[in-house]
């Protein structure tokens, strides 16, 4: 068998309505992750990247269980897209599901990227070495009043990472 036919025998796989959800977070997860590192990459960071491919990954989920689980799975999936995104530079985070197993998470996986390197006088591969979601933060400050009021906490996400070049360790590059 070629690895084509794998591929779509493996694409056609039915499977229970928990795994379809765990295969769309997966999908998704990756494709965040690619995002991240197309932006720190190859863009200037002003741009913005987006995941488009959200409506795909579904469909492929929604397709891959019975029909009459694909109500159910839906919904588990939209449930999903309601979570924020997990900050993770490891893996990809799980949390206990009501069916007693590990299942996948939404996150922001930080991949490791090619960056410039201004000790190194090269590109060379840069790792997360912190990171931070500062919207919870600033849901604290603005709980206790000592930030303003005029924009809606609730409806940004701010993350701060910093990214250390692996070759020569140099001070870290922060976004």
């Amino acid at each position: 068998m070629c690895m084509e036919q794998l591929k779509t025998k493996m694409a056609d796989e039915i499977l229970d309505p928990a795994e379809a959800v765990g295969h769309f977070l997966k999908r998704l997860n990756d494709e965040v992750s690619n995002q991240i590192r197309l932006l720190l990459e190859e863009k200037h960071l002003y741009q913005k990247v987006k995941i488009d491919r959200i409506e795909e990954f579904r469909r492929e989920a929604l397709r891959r269980v019975p029909k009459e689980a694909r109500g159910s799975v839906a919904s588990r999936i939209e449930t999903e897209l309601q979570h924020l995104l997990s900050l993770t530079s490891g893996g990809f985070p799980t949390r206990v599901s009501m069916e007693g197993g590990p299942k996948l998470v939404l996150c922001l996986n930080l991949p490791i990227v090619r960056l410039f390197c201004h000790t190194c006088k090269r590109k060379e591969p840069f790792g997360p070495v912190w990171y931070q979601d500062a919207t919870n933060e600033m849901l604290k400050l603005r709980r206790d009043e000592k930030i303003g009021r005029n924009f809606d906490v609730s409806n940004i996400r701010l993350y701060f990472f910093a990214y250390q070049c692996q070759y020569c360790e140099g001070a870290p590059k922060d976004f």
